[in-house]
């Protein structure tokens, strides 16, 4: 499964995230575009990114938008 920053990956009381991620309200999240693993038997998410680097919140890019599919847009970032 590959995730994009920012998408709920699932709960803390659940699962025990391994990688990148931030928990918020109790909630597991991406913070970089990665591909994601869940092993339901031994309760763990595996987060693991595709990329170096990444974008944070308030940084500012510079990109092309190459398409938009609401709700989303996929941007080429320069």
């Amino acid at each position: 499964m590959i995730a994009i920053p920012g998408e709920k990956l699932g709960v803390i009381e659940a699962f025990e995230p391994r990688g990148d991620f931030i928990i918020k309200d109790g909630n597991i999240y991406a913070t970089r575009l990665s591909e994601v693993k869940i092993d339901k038997k031994q309760k763990i998410i595996e987060i693991k990114p595709l990329r170096k680097g990444f974008v944070s919140v308030g940084d500012i890019v510079v990109g092309r938008v190459d398409y938009i599919q609401r709700p989303f847009a996929f941007v080429t970032i320069v």
